[in-house]
């Protein structure tokens, strides 16, 4: 008897820590390594027991993914419009475009300006097909063509080789062992973009108890 009431006793816990259920999130690469660590030890420090799902995606897949119900939070930059979710702003995030120091690239883009631009490829987590939205179709016209790469670090090193021009966060470069070797075209018109960023879920959705924590811890100093 004193055995089965240690295992009722235990399963009563892991209830009442949140054991008994998973936590699922979606969020951009440069994001996740940012963000989520910090929030993970506040969170398991409250939710020992607790399962974490967590998955990286391009951030304009991540706001199908959270509307489809793969994950309950998605953590991205948001859109201009998003109708049907809430969202838990964070702060703001500068995405630049960058070329490699010393390649021919960022030679011509030297010597000729936004014209070289039409013979280098533009390297990118996503971008929208021609004609889904107006700025994907125009941005695609400055490049020779557009290489869809979801992996962060391998985009990185593509433009440190000097193989392609691309957006990448000025966060992730800053942090980069190399960041010397990364230059800022910043000074093109399209050459930053600046976008506000957080945790956003569907609002009609009834939030489960363990992304109700998740979203109060995120929201303490």
């Amino acid at each position: 008897m004193l055995g089965r009431d240690a295992v009722v006793r235990r399963e009563i816990d892991e209830i009442r820590k949140g054991g008994s259920g998973v936590l699922t999130l979606g969020a951009s690469q440069a994001l996740s390594r940012e963000v989520l660590p910090r929030l993970v030890r506040a969170f398991a420090r409250r939710r020992p027991l607790a399962a974490l799902h967590f998955e990286t995606h391009p951030s304009r897949e991540l706001i199908r993914l959270v509307a489809d119900g793969r994950f309950e939070l998605g953590l991205g930059p948001f859109q201009k419009s998003m109708p049907g979710f809430a969202r838990v702003p964070l702060g703001r995030q500068r995405v630049i475009l960058y070329v490699g120091r010393g390649s021919p690239a960022h030679r011509d883009l030297r010597r000729e300006g936004e014209p070289s631009l039409h013979r280098i490829p533009l390297v990118t987590s996503h971008l929208d097909a021609p004609g889904t939205r107006p700025g994907g179709g125009r941005l695609r016209d400055h490049f020779r063509t557009v290489w869809e790469v979801h992996s962060l670090d391998l985009r990185l090193e593509i433009v440190r080789a000097g193989l392609a021009v691309g957006y990448l966060p000025e966060s992730s470069v800053r942090a980069a062992g190399h960041k010397r070797d990364f230059v800022a075209v910043n000074w093109l018109d399209f050459g930053v973009i600046e976008r506000e960023f957080g945790f956003f879920r569907m609002e009609k959705r009834p939030l489960t108890e363990l992304a109700a924590e998740w979203l109060a811890i995120t929201k303490r100093p």
